[in-house]
């Protein structure tokens, strides 16, 4: 019997708790709008989530800098140009220029504003001065490749140089004449 009830309790949970998903969605909304975005985060993931959770998700995650989290959870929000310029301002926060352009202008094919064009521009000039910094690294190292060999056969030079000279010690040594002694050993 006492299974039978738990059992039912258990079913009567689970059909009725989208029906209170209600108030912790309210609960998880005064939570961002205090700046617990920790406790925000914490009730919309229990949730079923509906696509406007998942942008509110990813709000969250942004605000507690959880960039690549927050790009999951745009990822699942509904097209719109707000979820465009976040999705854009996340990929920004984590250096990838190149997804947070297609984001900007995805947002800005959507909607017309101007913090996505600056932030648009922006991005731009950071892909720039990124693939810039890029080449100086490939310059770098390229010509860091070369020096090292030069330094390593210059050592072989001087090492070479060495053994030439204990070479022409030796041989002056033998063309030497030195006096030989002989003792008696008895």
């Amino acid at each position: 019997m006492i299974k039978i009830v738990f059992i039912s309790l258990f079913l009567f949970t689970l059909t009725h708790a989208d029906r209170f998903d209600f108030i912790d969605r309210h609960n998880a909304q005064k939570a961002y709008q205090d700046r617990d975005y920790r406790k925000s985060i914490g009730i919309l993931t229990l949730l079923n989530k509906t696509p406007q959770d998942w942008y509110n998700l990813g709000n969250s995650y942004y605000k507690e800098k959880k960039y690549k989290a927050a790009i999951k959870a745009y990822e699942k929000a509904p097209s719109n140009a707000s979820k465009y310029h976040n999705l854009g301002n996340s990929y920004f926060k984590i250096k990838d220029y190149d997804n947070a352009i297609i984001s900007y202008k995805q947002a800005l094919m959507i909607q017309k504003a101007n913090d996505t064009q600056y932030n648009l521009e922006r991005a731009k000039k950071q892909q720039a001065k990124n693939s810039q910094k890029i080449k100086q690294k490939k310059e770098r190292i390229k010509n860091n490749d070369k020096q090292p060999q030069a330094i390593h056969l210059q050592g072989i030079q001087k090492n070479d140089q060495k053994e030439k000279q204990l070479y022409d010690m030796l041989k002056s040594l033998e063309k030497k004449k030195t006096p030989t002694i002989l003792y008696n050993l008895i």
